[in-house]
């Protein structure tokens, strides 16, 4: 079965929308497909665009704001939409874990439709996208991963991610966030 990355584009977004209309939303903490529906009907055009200028200061779960600037974004595909990726770099100089000496990061964040599960999707997206992020001169991407969500656990995993912390999550259930750091410097292609 084939399955690749694809920057999203207009002949896709009929599959993307019709993810949206069974309740699936990339943004898994908020109602985040009824607004981007909506957005779409206003000006599908502007929205394909917009996936990708994700420019600007963005709220942290712990309450700080960090500016953030695009990479990339792409959509998982297999025939029809299966779900998304999103590459951000990130100014981590204050962050860089120590024995990096290269302060140039990205943060990545991918989510895969409930009923494309279960096929190894989000891991080889994520293995597509490694590729792509080393290229643009990137030198580690970071995670943060709920200590209680195995499956994104393995994913990073499966993909050389090492645990380098944690930290409590600011939600009204609590918990707990796991940080995790993959270097790109030694990753190769497989």
């Amino acid at each position: 079965m084939f399955f690749g990355l694809a920057e999203p584009q207009a002949a896709m977004l009929e599959s993307y929308a019709s993810a949206l209309h069974r309740d699936w939303s990339p943004e898994a903490a908020c109602d985040g497909a009824t607004a981007q529906l909506a957005a779409i009907e206003a000006d599908a055009k502007s929205f394909i665009w917009g996936l990708s200028d994700l420019a600007g200061a963005r709220a942290q779960g712990d309450g700080r704001t960090m500016d953030q600037r695009p990479v990339l974004t792409r959509w998982m595909w297999d025939g029809e939409f299966c779900g998304c990726i999103s590459i951000r770099s990130s100014d981590a100089a204050a962050a860089l874990p120590p024995g990096l000496s290269h302060p140039v990061g990205a943060q990545i964040g991918f989510a895969v439709v409930p009923w494309k599960r279960k096929h190894g999707y989000a891991s080889r997206a994520l293995r597509l996208v490694l590729d792509e992020v080393r290229e643009l001169g990137l030198m580690f991407v970071e995670f943060e991963v709920a200590a209680d969500n195995a499956a994104a656990r393995i994913v990073v995993e499966r993909n050389d991610g090492q645990r380098t912390g944690q930290r409590s999550e600011a939600t009204a259930g609590g918990g707990f966030v796991n940080r995790y750091l993959i270097d790109l410097s030694g990753y190769a292609r497989r």
